[in-house]
């Protein structure tokens, strides 16, 4: 389920971006060179809030909730190879984590949504969908307090990117112990988020959340706990990974609470 990319070339970091995003050009386990970015993760970080973890994670779990994803890989190299660059310092190479790092395909056809602009091709029910995986996953960085769209948009599609401010609740420090499921999603603010104000303007109609609330009962958790497994054996950390399925548990299993509290964030 995860590609793994080998290095063919380094292109250059990318503009935007607090972890000075790099581009490659990498090969695929068939053979298919494409460019790629790859996020520059510094070790404390990810170690800290398993950010490469939880990429895969939600790259995967937007997919079962019909949400579009760029093609996304993970790739390992010597980070030293980053000095022939020029365009990264000595301390933020030594910061930089070890092991496999999250890349995406550029896609360049693409451009950062921006609400000021009209975008015909959204549809109504892609907007709730997507305003409700965001209050799934606890998403903080679609919208939130700095303000990032993290939606990639064409002028007939659209692409989800950047999860790594998602799972609060999915860190090294956390209290596994006394974790509340219900607490961990109600501590979302939902008010930030890019579409709250589009869909707290018009008035829901009965069908609303219907296509998230159907994905989520039937979502099939054992597809994530082979992820997992995936996941550990590429000695990607991914810390305490029950702490995961027991929420994924608890939404499946109150797929209703959690339409119902949905339909009062937006009223």
């Amino acid at each position: 389920m995860i590609k793994e990319i080998n290095l063919i070339g380094l292109i250059g970091s990318l503009e935007g971006g607090s972890t000075k995003p790099l581009m490659v050009d990498g090969e695929d386990e068939n053979g298919e060179i494409q460019r790629y970015v790859v996020k520059l993760y510094k070790q404390e970080y990810n170690t800290q809030y398993f950010i490469v973890a939880k990429e895969i994670i939600i790259s995967e779990l937007a997919k079962e909730f019909d949400l579009p994803v760029p093609e996304y890989g993970i790739i390992n190299f010597d980070n030293t190879l980053l000095e022939e660059l020029g365009e990264y310092n000595e301390k933020e190479i030594k910061q930089i984590q070890d092991g496999y790092k999250f890349c995406t395909r550029l896609e360049d056809a693409y451009l950062l949504f921006n609400p000021n602009f009209k975008n015909n091709f959204l549809k109504n029910y892609e907007v709730e969908t997507l305003f409700a995986f965001d209050n799934f996953i606890i998403n903080a960085d679609r919208g939130g307090w700095r303000n990032k769209p993290n939606l990639l948009i064409s002028d007939k599609d659209f692409l989800l990117i950047d999860h790594e401010q998602s799972f609060s609740f999915y860190q090294k420090k956390a209290n596994y112990a006394s974790l509340s499921n219900n607490k961990s999603f109600s501590s979302y603010d939902y008010t930030k988020h890019i579409f709250f104000n589009k869909l707290k303007k018009h008035k829901p109609n009965k069908y609303i959340f219907d296509d998230f609330d159907h994905s989520l009962k039937n979502l099939n958790i054992s597809l994530f706990k082979n992820l997992l497994k995936q996941i550990e054996s590429l000695n990607i950390d991914c810390g305490e990974k029950n702490i995961i399925f027991a929420y994924l548990e608890w939404c499946k299993q109150n797929h209703t609470y959690i339409k119902k509290k949905l339909l009062e964030r937006i009223r």
